[in-house]
C-alpha cells in the first residue's frame, strides 16, 4: 500500500476516527517535569500535521513533542510529560529526525502499524527517522516506517529506522522501554533497529521490551550487501557496560545481511518467523546471556554466527527450526569460535532443500568448553556434521543426521584422532592413535588446571622400535614423572586431570 509513496499515502484516512481522544488542553494546571503518572493524550493534528503523504509533518510532530515534553535543559534535567503523544491513521511524511530526548515515562503511539505511517523523504536525516535519545519507561507503539525512495542521510542511507540510545546531550539513562506493533519496511536503512549506547561509552540502554516488531530490507540470503540492510536489529554497542538485558517477542527481521547484530550485548528472543537473512543472529565482542527459542527460520544463509570476546557466557539454543535453499558457502549453519562457555543448544533440527550440507562448527580458544547438543537432527549433511577443532569440547546427546532416505548416523569428529607427528591434544580429543612408523614424537597433554576431569587415552599403533613420549605442561606431571614412554606396538595409557596434574588410570 505504501510502495507508491505519497500518492497511495495520500488515500489513507485521517485521525477523525479517533477524536474521543483528548488533546493536551485538558490538563493545563500540569506543567512539563511534573512527576507523576502520564495524563492524557495530544494528537499530533492539534500542532498542524496533517498526514496526507504530502504535506511535511516534520516541524508539526516535533512541536507535539516538545509541547508535552517541556522546555528543561536535557543534558541536565530528567523531564516528564503531561501528556502522550497520538498519530491517528494517516501517512505523516517526515524529512529530518523526529527527537525525543531526556524523558521518563513518554508515550510515543499510532492508530496501529497498518494505519498509521511515518513516510520518511529526502535526504536531511542524521541519526534515524525516529530517534530517541534518553528515555526510561517510555513506550511507543502502533506506527509503520516507509520511505518515498528519496530518503537518506545526505548522500548516504539512513543510518537506522529507529535508534534508541543515551548521548551526552541527554539526561535520562535510557531503560525498561516498550516497542509494540511496529514495522520498518521499504525504508533505505542500514540498520533497522538500533539500541545502544554511541561507542566507546558504558552508558545504560537495557532492559528493553520488543513485541511483534518486523524490519524488512530488501535483500535475499545471496545478495550482496554494502551499505543498505547491513543490521534489522542491532544490540550494544561493542562495551560490555549496561547493554544487557533485552526481551524480544514475536518480532523478527527479514532481508537484511544479519537479521539480529549482538555487540558485547545480551537478550532473550522468543518467536518469531525470519526469513532470507544472509545471517539471522551475529554474535560479536563479550556476549551477555542470551536465549534464542521457538523460532523457525526459512531460506537464510545461517543461523548463528559467533565470534570474538573474551568473557564467559550462557547462550541457549531451543525448539529452533532451520530450513534453507541457500546455505552460506562454508555450509555452516552454526559456528561458533573464540571463547564460548556453557552454550546449549535443544530441541534444534536443521535441513537443506537442496544439495548443500548444514554442518555445525566449533572452533575454541585456549580453554573453551563449547556447547551440549541435546535432540539436535540435521539432514542431507556432510559426512561430519559437527567439526570440533582446538579447544573445543562438545557433548552430543541424542544427535542425529538424517540423510536424503532417512538413515541415522552419528559423527564424531576429531575425537578420535590418528597422528604421525608430535601433536598437542585438544579439548575435544578423547583417544590419540600414535603412529610413530617414520620417527619419535611426542604427544603433550592441555594444562591439567583447564580441564579437570579430563581423560585422555593415548595408543601407539605402529611395529616400529620408534617411542611415543606423552607429556605434561608447566612443569606439571604424570604421576609424579615428568614423560610416560609408550615403546611398544599397541600399548597404551589413559590419564586423567585433577586440576594440577595428571594420572594413570589405565595402562597397556
Amino acid at each position: 500500500m505504501f510502495g507508491a509513496g505519497a500518492t497511495a499515502a495520500a488515500t489513507l484516512a485521517t485521525g477523525t476516527a479517533h477524536a474521543t481522544l483528548a488533546t493536551g488542553t485538558a490538563h493545563a494546571t500540569l506543567t512539563a517535569g511534573t512527576v507523576g503518572p502520564t495524563p492524557g493524550w495530544v494528537n499530533v493534528s492539534d500542532y498542524g500535521a496533517v498526514g496526507n503523504g504530502i504535506h511535511n509533518d516534520t516541524a508539526a510532530i516535533n512541536a507535539a513533542i516538545n509541547a508535552v515534553a517541556g522546555n528543561a535543559a536535557p543534558a541536565t534535567h530528567t523531564r516528564f510529560p503531561t501528556a502522550c503523544i497520538y498519530l491517528p491513521p494517516g501517512a505523516y511524511k517526515v524529512t529530518s529526525d523526529l527527537l525525543i530526548q531526556s524523558v521518563e515515562g513518554f508515550v510515543f503511539a499510532g492508530a496501529g502499524s497498518d494505519l498509521t505511517v511515518l513516510l520518511a523523504s529526502g535526504p536531511g536525516f542524521t541519526t534515524a527517522v525516529l530517534n530517541i535519545d534518553g528515555s526510561a519507561k517510555g513506550k511507543y507503539q502502533g506506527f509503520t516506517i516507509v520511505g518515498d525512495g528519496t530518503e537518506s542521510s545526505g548522500n548516504n542511507a539512513l543510518p537506522n529506522g529507529i535508534n534508541l540510545t543515551w548521548t551526552t546531550a541527554a539526561s535520562r539513562s535510557t531503560t525498561a522501554n516498550i516497542f509494540n506493533d511496529i514495522y520498518v519496511k521499504s525504508l533505505k536503512f542500514s540498520c533497522g533497529i538500533r539500541m545502544g549506547a554511541p561507542a566507546g561509552t558504558t552508558r545504560q540502554v537495557d532492559s528493553t521490551t520488543i513485541r511483534d516488531v518486523i524490519v524488512a530490507g530488501s535483500g535475499t540470503a545471496t545478495h550482496k550487501y554494502s551499505t543498505l540492510y547491513l543490521r534489522g536489529f542491532c544490540f550494544g554497542n561493542g562495551d560490555s557496560g549496561n547493554q544487557y538485558d533485552f526481551a524480544v517477542y514475536n518480532s523478527w527481521a527479514t532481508g537484511c545481511r544479519t537479521g539480529v547484530y549482538a555487540d558485547a550485548s545480551g537478550f532473550v528472543w522468543y518467536g518469531g518467523q525470519p526469513a532470507e537473512n544472509g545471517t539471522e543472529f551475529r554474535f560479536v565482542g563479550e556476549m551477555g546471556q542470551t536465549t534464542i527459542q521457538g523460532i523457525q527460520s526459512q531460506d537464510s544463509g545461517q543461523l548463528l554466527y559467533a565470534t570474538g570476546g573474551s568473557i564467559v557466557t550462557t547462550v541457549s539454543v531451543r525448539d529452533v527450526v532451520f530450513v534453507t535453499s541457500y546455505l552460506v558457502s562454508s555450509d555452516y549453519w552454526i559456528e561458533v569460535t573464540g571463547i564460548a562457555r556453557g552454550w546449549e543448544f535443544s530441541n534444534v533440527r536443521a535441513y537443506s532443500t537442496t544439495a548443500a550440507r548444514p554442518v555445525i562448527f566449533f572452533s575454541g580458544a585456549g580453554y573453551a568448553e563449547v556447547a551440549t547438543l541435546i535432540n539436535v537432527a540435521q539432514r542431507n549433511t556432510a559426512t561430519a556434521g559437527v567439526v570440533v577443532q582446538s579447544g573445543g569440547s562438545v557433548k552430543l546427546v541424542n544427535y542425529m543426521q538424517l540423510n536424503a532416505i532417512s538413515e541415522v548416523t552419528a559423527v564424531w569428529h576429531d575425537f578420535i584422532v590418528t597422528r604421525t607427528s608430535a601433536y598437542t591434544c585438544t579439548q575435544s580429543d578423547r583417544y590419540v592413535l600414535a603412529d610413530a612408523a617414520r620417527a619419535a614424537y611426542t604427544v603433550t597433554l592441555p594444562s591439567a588446571a583447564l580441564c579437570p576431569g579430563k581423560a585422555y587415552t593415548v595408543k601407539k599403533i605402529d611395529a616400529s622400535a620408534h617411542a611415543v613420549t606423552v607429556t605434561a605442561t608447566a612443569r606439571q606431571t604424570i604421576d609424579g614423572a615428568r614423560d610416560y614412554y609408550l615403546r611398544h606396538r599397541h600399548s597404551a595409557v589413559e590419564l586423567v586431570s585433577n586440576g594440577s596434574d595428571w594420572f594413570v588410570t589405565t595402562k597397556l
